[in-house]
């Protein structure tokens, strides 16, 4: 468990083996190991003692990578994310423009009596009114590099919404299962 005490220690990260998500070491009052998870989730006790299955990382990756993500496997599009970087466990994904105004038509024909969504384009943003709630979000366009190019995204609904996240093969298959065309 030394590996894990120093992990604690110097408020570095671990990942399992075989998993892309990050976890914060932490030492309890009882002297017991904890981690959770990068971005919210339940504290776990750490009950092996192979450490083996860890590694430990000292900070968290800050890249973005293309994937597939999708709400309960209705709502799916192309977009980025920091896959290590979670809300909730939730991928936190962001959308080229085009794809955004794709998901603002779909969520204003399917979800208006939630949500209404419209663009801005003088000010490149786009306005999420919830309707629950009586709030209104406003999503910014930014810029991100993605293997040396620069591309105009804008996280759409990314620390509200369960999107999850899908890279590979397992992306390419739900692609083709919505008869969505790979750009």
């Amino acid at each position: 468990m030394k590996k894990l005490i120093e992990a604690a220690a110097k408020g570095h990260f671990v990942r399992i083996s075989g998993n892309n998500q990050y976890y914060k070491v932490n030492i309890n009052d009882s002297q017991e190991l904890t981690i959770h998870p990068v971005g919210g989730g339940f504290v776990r006790r750490i009950k092996t003692t192979d450490e083996s299955i860890f590694e430990v990382v000292e900070s968290l990756p800050t890249e973005y990578k293309k994937g597939v993500f999708s709400l309960d496997g209705e709502f799916v599009y192309e977009g980025y994310s920091i896959a290590e970087k979670r809300w909730n466990g939730w991928a936190i994904p962001v959308f080229e423009l085009s794809v955004a105004k794709e998901i603002m038509k779909k969520v204003n024909s399917e979800l208006s009596e939630w949500y209404e969504v419209s663009r801005n384009d003088d000010e490149q943003y786009f306005e999420v009114i919830e309707k629950d709630w009586e709030q209104t979000n406003r999503l910014d366009e930014f810029t991100i590099n993605v293997e040396g190019k620069d591309i105009t995204v804008v996280h759409f609904m990314g620390g509200n919404w369960t999107w999850d996240d899908h890279y590979g093969v397992e992306a390419e298959q739900l692609l083709a299962k919505h008869n969505i065309n790979n750009q």
